[in-house]
């Protein structure tokens, strides 16, 4: 009785997912009977699926291969579902061979076939099988699905050149198509093909001017080669188009941002902002554009609330660090920055800015530490050996200074700051012919230089024949 009284109410109305998948599984718990249309199932289908219901998804599944077993689609699903769950090459073919037996044509069905052979590093009998249905296909739909298959087998094979040319062949059917146009930008980015992109889209564009999509890719591609005057312009006709296109605001202000035009970037930001919820990268962003303005307090408003919706947002911190740091709030700069090193113990910058702190509240043990830590990782790091220069200068350890420069110079021999950080350190210590020996080689000394060695000593420090050297 209660079955039938079921099968009324499935009869009378046209259930939502959410009441066919209560349906279904208040059956399946009771193990009774309902009877479901064809089409119901398929919706139940693409219910699972979203829901990541795996087992439910199963069960459609296979009361569909019960009451519909000359479904090509049922067959192309279980054919799917025994790839993705079990691996098993041998039965996942013979549920395709069964659903071609029932439609040969199947796109499904083929796209399907093909990800298997990819899997099992036979790319190019895939390719052979989708160029021989291309040949013979005149579905707009299809060859627009063959064509983003042709490209996802071609960037396994690393062949971007290839992507590319399948992408294009994919716009030039349907320069609507969000996922091709996507893929062609992600195939660009990769190649760096700016130019060749340009061109393309603007053959496009002259075909279909009401593409906001063609506009987006084409401000984009200027975007990559840094003309970002012509970006900007190019996006304000995608948005022109299509206001809400959220992804052209960010692209916007990243370009102003490049321009350091930040009142403009911050500007984009925030409309951007105003459609899109908040994440944590939108709102480090919006810090960063105050922050270049020099709106500290209001930068320290986004960096928090940034790190409030992820507490693992390490830029943030290290940005919040920053600043405070240079409000002249220490504390709460090593708050924030010994944060960071506890989310990422192996970014030299976060252990150099806490060795900044240290030093400029003279506590120079501390800073030693966090410097050499950073030379441990990174022994090349120019930054980190002229920081801890520094700090043995400012505690008046000229011998050090001059055994951390000549380490220093032994690992970057290129860089003659530290031959200047020695000359100042060998004044002080009254070395004057080996301070002379050193300077010899770089005379006539540069602007940059003088300025260099005028910052760690006083002229009235200097012997009279350096000063008649460098003069």
């Amino acid at each position: 009785m209660e079955n039938s009284q079921n099968n009324d109410m499935y009869e009378e109305q046209e259930p939502n997912c959410v009441a066919l998948a209560e349906l279904f599984e208040k059956m399946i718990y009771q193990d009774s009977f309902v009877f479901f249309e064809e089409d119901y199932l398929v919706d139940l289908v693409d219910y699972y699926e979203d829901c990541g219901k795996i087992k439910h998804l199963e069960q459609v599944i296979d009361y569909g291969l019960q009451h519909y077993p000359f479904s090509c689609y049922f067959c192309v699903k279980k054919a799917q579902s025994v790839y993705e769950n079990t691996e098993n090459f041998e039965l996942t073919y013979q549920w395709l061979d069964k659903a071609l037996l029932l439609e040969p044509n199947n796109i499904d069905a083929l796209l399907l076939r093909c990800d298997i052979l990819c899997f099992d590093e036979k790319h190019y009998i895939a390719i052979s099988l989708i160029e021989e249905r291309l040949l013979e296909n005149e579905n707009v739909e299809e060859l627009i699905d063959l064509y983003l298959q042709l490209s996802d087998i071609y960037e396994d094979m690393n062949d971007f050149e290839k992507v590319y040319i399948q992408l294009c062949k994919a716009v030039t059917i349907d320069p609507n198509n969000v996922e091709a146009l996507d893929k062609l930008w992600f195939s660009v980015e990769i190649s760096q093909n700016y130019a060749q992109s340009i061109d393309f889209h603007k053959i496009m564009i002259d075909e279909f001017p009401n593409s906001f999509l063609l506009w987006n890719n084409l401000g984009n591609g200027y975007k990559g080669l840094k003309q970002y005057n012509k970006a900007i312009f190019t996006l304000k006709i995608a948005l022109a188009l299509n206001e809400t296109f959220f992804p052209a605001y960010i692209d916007i202000a990243e370009c102003y941002f490049a321009l350091k035009k930040y009142e403009k970037a911050l500007e984009y930001y925030i409309l951007f902002e105003e459609l899109v919820p908040e994440t944590s990268d939108n709102l480090y962003t919006l810090g960063l554009c105050h922050e270049k303005l020099k709106q500290y307090r209001k930068a320290l408003q986004y960096y928090r609330k940034s790190v409030f919706y992820d507490p693992n947002f390490k830029l943030s911190f290290y940005r919040i660090g920053l600043i405070c740091h240079h409000l002249g709030k220490y504390k709460n700069a090593l708050s924030a920055l010994y944060r960071t090193i506890r989310l990422d113990n192996e970014n030299t910058l976060f252990y150099l800015a806490i060795g900044d702190v240290h030093l400029s509240m003279e506590e120079y043990a501390s800073a030693q530490i966090m410097y050499k830590l950073a030379i441990d990782m990174r022994p090349k790091n120019k930054k980190a050996w002229q920081k801890l220069a520094k700090c043995y200068f400012l505690q008046q350890d000229f011998y050090e200074v001059e055994e951390i420069c000549q380490k220093a110079k032994t690992l970057l021999p290129k860089h003659k700051l530290f031959d200047i950080i020695r000359i100042a350190a060998l004044i002080k210590l009254g070395s004057i012919k080996e301070a002379t020996d050193v300077i010899m080689p770089y005379l006539p000394i540069k602007r940059l230089s003088k300025e260099m060695l005028f910052s760690l000593i006083t002229v009235e420090e200097l012997p009279d024949n350096i000063i008649q050297l460098i003069a």
